[in-house]
């Protein structure tokens, strides 16, 4: 966040280096363009001339050449008449000298071109001021926007004035942009709260016991020592959680895939929540195919994911009742599923179910064991093997989350086409 800050000043006057860039260039490029264009006109006009001149007859172009020879024989005399004059009169009087009606023609001409380019020029001028201001407009609403989200105002949105469709998807893209830095930010700031909520309230226990140890007003018994060591044990659990959504966030968890059996991995899973479920007198219940069902996944994180399900379905279940384990294989995914037999879930609540230290119905007892962040593992490891973890409302009641993985020849697939 800090990084994106730091980069948005130099965003910002590269905006602005841009928009005098884009007035000079567009300017420069408008008025080359008249230029190249008249002197094209005045060089064609010239050459057609002389075409022209080319193709007349030879006795017609013999008139025509001693004719000019002629005027120019006679204007040389009258450069002699008027330098003569001058020299003895001083100025001489003003007579008309005529002029060539070919030179005439062809200087008309010019000053015709010459005329046309300079009115199109500075209608060049204008022109492209008028458009580079209508491009510059919203970027400068967009430069003025990122100003304000570089000092820190992630709320502010640039204005989508109507202009080229390149401008108008840069300025959707910076509003994008904006809000995602302000819902990333919002979840910084919740996180850092809720990590030190649930870091407080095991700390504040353990305090307060060995405050009381140490003044004697609890005694020191294997009970208040097992105490102890279950908050010690909770921010254990805290801290190896938050370190294993960080490297899956960050696609940095490590994954060893294997090929094996998920029935296998059901029964090994259901068998070491056996006791737990029994304490409270819970049914755990496992329901597997009769055929193989082949998985190319990491067992271990696998086993965390279900384990971490299992969890939460015996900790919303009631003493007596029943949690069941199934899985079912498909041609081109492998299912599991974990149903509770709990009060289920508000279907407000379905869209954070799977969000860090979100818990149902304000459930914030630590004594359950839960540090809010086992769903979340689900979902990053789910989505790190490729498949997808949903949860509902089962219609015979309780909550009932799904976690979907590639087949084996899903996966073999995948990695071919890639």
């Amino acid at each position: 966040m800090s990084a994106v800050r730091r980069g948005l000043p130099r965003v910002v006057r590269g905006v602005t280096r841009l928009w005098g860039r884009l007035s000079v260039n567009l300017i420069s490029a408008m008025l080359l363009t008249v230029v190249v264009m008249a002197v094209s006109m005045v060089a064609l006009s010239a050459y057609s001339v002389r075409r022209q001149f080319e193709q007349l007859p030879p006795e017609l172009r013999a008139q025509f050449e001693a004719r000019n020879a002629q005027r120019r024989a006679e204007d040389l005399r009258n450069r002699s008449y008027e330098q003569a004059m001058r020299r003895r009169y001083g100025e001489p009087p003003l007579r008309p000298r005529p002029t060539p009606s070919g030179p005439r023609f062809q200087n008309q001409l010019t000053n015709s071109l010459t005329g046309a380019a300079l009115i199109s020029g500075t209608l060049a001028v204008l022109l492209g001021g008028l458009l580079a201001r209508r491009i510059a407009r919203p970027i400068e609403g967009v430069s003025a926007a990122a100003r304000r989200v570089a000092h820190g105002d992630l709320s502010v949105r640039a204005p989508e004035q109507p202009s080229s469709l390149e401008v108008l998807a840069l300025t959707r893209n910076f509003n994008g942009m904006a809000d995602a830095l302000e819902r990333l930010e919002g979840e910084r700031r919740n996180m850092i709260a809720d990590i030190a909520h649930e870091l407080r309230t095991p700390l504040a226990v353990m305090q307060a016991r060995l405050d009381a140890l140490a003044d004697g007003v609890l005694p020191m018994t294997p009970g208040e020592i097992g105490v102890l060591s279950q908050q010690v044990e909770l921010l254990t659990r805290l801290v190896g959680d938050l370190r294993t959504l960080s490297l899956a966030e960050a696609h940095q968890l490590s994954l060893d895939r294997t090929t094996f059996d998920a029935r296998d991995l059901v029964a090994h899973v259901a068998r070491s929540f056996e006791s737990r479920a029994h304490a409270r007198t819970q049914m755990l219940r496992t329901h597997l195919p009769t055929g193989p069902a082949p998985l190319h996944a990491d067992r271990d994180r696998l086993a965390q994911a279900l384990g971490n399900l299992l969890d939460n379905a015996l900790r919303h279940t009631p003493d007596a009742g029943v949690v069941q384990l199934s899985v079912r294989a498909e041609a081109d995914a492998v299912t599991f599923a974990v149903r509770d037999s709990g009060a289920g879930f508000p279907e407000d609540a379905a869209p954070r179910l799977f969000d860090r230290f979100y818990r149902v119905h304000g459930a914030r007892d630590r004594a359950t064991g839960g540090s809010g962040l086992g769903l979340a593992i689900v979902q990053a490891i789910t989505a790190l093997h490729g498949g997808h973890v949903t949860a509902r409302n089962h219609p015979d009641g309780g909550a009932e989350f799904t976690l979907t993985l590639p087949s084996v020849q899903a996966a073999d697939a995948r990695r071919a086409a890639a």
